[in-house]
């Protein structure tokens, strides 16, 4: 059974890559339901585990790749292929700071005392600049922008439902949501939040009370965690 889900995996990456691809470009919903994806995926992680370790008690217990990836190579595709019309912008607003800290942290394996668990950290930092450099290709209009907005409003209404079910229905005491551990969720969801507040503040075309109602529904979820952590940061 655990051979079947790199089966699974590889036979996604291999042909629902390419097949995603051709069919965004020939479908304006597909392509944004793609994007969506990218973007749901990264809080709703539906991933492999290569090398796994589950009883580790790091942030990383493994060599995850999983749904977001897949997304993330057909938006990758997307870019590449208008990159004629927008061009490339090889290094991105604040990507230089982050690959001089991705570099010191390689660095610094050499004190590690294993080896791997400071690779499944590095493997992590790497996939987190590839999504922020793959998605600052794409988003190159206005139209990609509000389909962003749009896909970070859906993912607070999610995470909050999930909240609301864990705290009242399940009585759980501190909530986590989609996440493994509520501060995971706590710093996740106060991104999204700060999106949503900007949305009412800087855009007077928006639908305020909407982005402020999803405003609200971050914060419910940050107090729902009950973290000092996320009660620091609101």
């Amino acid at each position: 059974m655990s051979e079947l889900k790199y089966v699974i995996f590889f036979t996604v990456l291999l042909i629902g890559v390419p097949v995603g691809y051709f069919l965004a470009l020939r479908y304006k919903w597909i392509e944004n339901l793609v994007f969506f994806l990218f973007v749901f995926f990264t809080c709703e992680m539906v991933d492999i585990n290569f090398i796994s370790m589950e009883t580790y008690r790091g942030t990383s217990k493994g060599f995850e790749f999983g749904m977001v990836d897949i997304a993330m190579y057909i938006i990758l595709l997307l870019a590449v292929k208008r990159s004629p019309v927008y061009g490339v912008r090889w290094f991105p607003p604040g990507s230089i700071l982050y690959i001089i800290y991705l570099l010191i942290s390689v660095s610094s394996i050499v004190h590690a005392d294993v080896y791997i668990y400071s690779a499944f950290e590095i493997t992590k930092m790497l996939r987190m600049l590839l999504y922020f450099w793959i998605a600052f290709q794409y988003i190159q209009t206005s139209e990609h922008i509000e389909m962003f907005m749009s896909s970070v409003g859906i993912v607070i209404f999610y995470i909050f439902t999930s909240v609301v079910k864990q705290k009242y229905l399940l009585g759980m005491f501190q909530t986590m949501g989609p996440f493994p551990h509520q501060n995971s969720l706590t710093l996740y969801i106060s991104i999204l939040g700060s999106l949503a507040l900007a949305k009412v503040l800087n855009d007077r075309s928006a639908n305020a009370p909407l982005w402020f109602l999803l405003f609200g529904m971050s914060a419910f979820c940050v107090l729902s965690t009950l973290s000092r952590a996320g009660l620091a940061l609101f």
